[in-house]
């Protein structure tokens, strides 16, 4: 990094900081100070640069104050422009607008402090995201799905009313239109996946505890100013963000000495949708690591165990329907330390919905409804165990290899992330399988495990070979 490029993104730093001091009733702690993170790859973050108390108020910034779709005046000149959009949708175009209007925005110094580079998911190249092969955190990117919205939704917005968006404008009137488009609208989605807190309120307390963006479309998105500086990582979490009558305010929720950064909580997340939704990972999210399993697979290999039919399979998939909420997949969670793994009960459900035998199936089905305290058993087991090796068999690569390839220094930090997201994900199926081969024994003893070893996923390039 050289002295140029360091003095601009402190000058960028203290600019932002002076703006946001000097809104009328904005208040900034002088206890806390905007540090250079980019070492570590983290951008910037806030340090305690004096001893800060349980409580104390970091940041207190009106609402108006707030980048918002109510707080900009384009829905005012184009009203029709915000029909049919949900509200993640509108604060793309609004902040597409308030961009494209350059010093003229009342946010131009927020704006200007804001990444232009992501390492989410959505900016990797086709090959970086191969690494992450058999991971169902690539099926959640929607790329294609967010260029259709972008170019159905706004860019007839955009040419229509070209002369709105500044220094986009001449881009917006030619041919240049669509890329150009489509270019910002990533950008700002991204930012507002990263950064943006969704809006909530409780008619029961005026003081509300806000998250960052979950949900994409369902409630309304605020751009905070200074509290989407604050980094996030796990238990090291010692302040939140709440709304306090008409005011945002950022909170010490624990003591924090002078040196320490002050992180917000992002809440428990697993690292791929860390990665996914930041571009980062940490070690302390290790912890919520998960597998998530295809319905489709689920069910295609839990079927095979009786050879069902298709009207067969379509019959059980609509009673497990009338007995619980269908979902895409399925989790497998990596377990607490001294905790005993198992195996989710809609899980389980699914599973033994398809490998009961037909008069059980027909029994279940006239009742309408299974067992409550439902135990895994024979049939059960053996179709989980199919399905884990199944879904080990998707990866490229084993689970020796990827803790191999952790070991070079020089291992791209994409190609990393992706490495540590897989193993980890391999180092939960290698937990269930362990499970549901102890379960086997128990179950049918006889039963001998080193006559079913050919089942087991091969390794290294003799698997790659296979699969080919």
């Amino acid at each position: 990094m050289d002295t140029l490029e360091k003095d601009d993104f402190s000058q960028k730093s203290a600019i932002f900081l002076n703006w946001l001091r000097g809104l009328q009733g904005v208040r900034v702690s002088t206890k806390i100070h905007i540090a250079d993170m980019r070492s570590r790859a983290a951008g910037r973050g806030i340090v305690a640069i004096e001893d800060i108390e349980v409580n104390e108020a970091l940041l207190s910034i009106p609402c108006s104050d707030l980048l918002t779709v109510q707080n900009s005046d384009l829905p005012k000149r184009i009203p029709n422009a915000f029909d049919g959009l949900d509200h993640w949708t509108s604060l793309v175009l609004v902040m597409i607008y308030e961009a494209g209007r350059g010093e003229d925005s009342k946010w131009w110094p927020y704006l200007q402090l804001l990444p232009t580079e992501f390492d989410t998911l959505m900016y990797w190249t086709p090959a970086e995201l191969a690494e992450l092969q058999g991971s169902l955190v690539l099926d959640k990117i929607g790329k294609d799905d967010a260029n259709r919205l972008f170019i159905e939704s706004l860019l007839p917005v955009v040419q229509d009313h070209a002369h709105l968006f500044g220094i986009f404008a001449s881009a917006f009137q030619n041919v240049s239109a669509k890329g150009t488009l489509l270019e910002l609208a990533h950008r700002m989605a991204t930012l507002i996946m990263a950064y943006a807190f969704d809006i909530t309120y409780n008619d029961d307390s005026d003081e509300d505890s806000l998250d960052d963006s979950s949900t994409l479309g369902d409630l309304p998105k605020a751009m905070i100013p200074l509290a989407d500086l604050f980094n996030a990582e796990g238990e090291k979490m010692n302040a939140h963000l709440v709304q306090q009558d008409d005011s945002m305010r950022m909170i010490a929720s624990k003591a924090i000495t002078k040196g320490q950064e002050i992180f917000n909580d992002y809440g428990e997340r697993p690292r791929s949708d860390l990665l996914r939704r930041y571009g980062y990972i940490t070690d302390s999210a290790k912890k919520w690591d998960l597998v998530e399993l295809s319905r489709t697979a689920v069910i295609q290999i839990a079927s095979d165990h009786h050879k069902l039919s298709e009207r067969e399979r379509n019959e059980r998939l609509q009673s497990f329907n009338d007995w619980n909420d269908c979902e895409d997949c399925y989790e497998l969670h990596r377990q607490p330390p001294g905790q005993k793994f198992g195996f989710e009960f809609v899980l389980m459900l699914l599973v033994y919905t398809f490998v009961m035998d037909r008069d059980s199936f027909r029994s279940a089905k006239s009742a309408g409804k299974v067992p409550n305290d439902l135990r895994l058993n024979l049939d059960m087991a053996l179709a989980l165990k199919k399905i884990i090796i199944w879904h080990m068999n998707t990866y490229q690569t084993s689970l020796a290899e990827d803790a191999v390839l952790l070991q070079y220094s020089a291992l791209e930090r994409r190609v990393r992330m992706a490495v540590e997201i897989r193993l980890g994900e391999k180092e939960i199926l290698a937990t269930a399988l362990q499970y549901v081969e102890k379960r086997l024994v128990a179950l049918n003893p006889p039963l001998s495990l080193s006559s079913q070893s050919k089942e087991l996923p091969e390794q290294g390039s003799a698997a790659k070979k296979r699969r080919l």
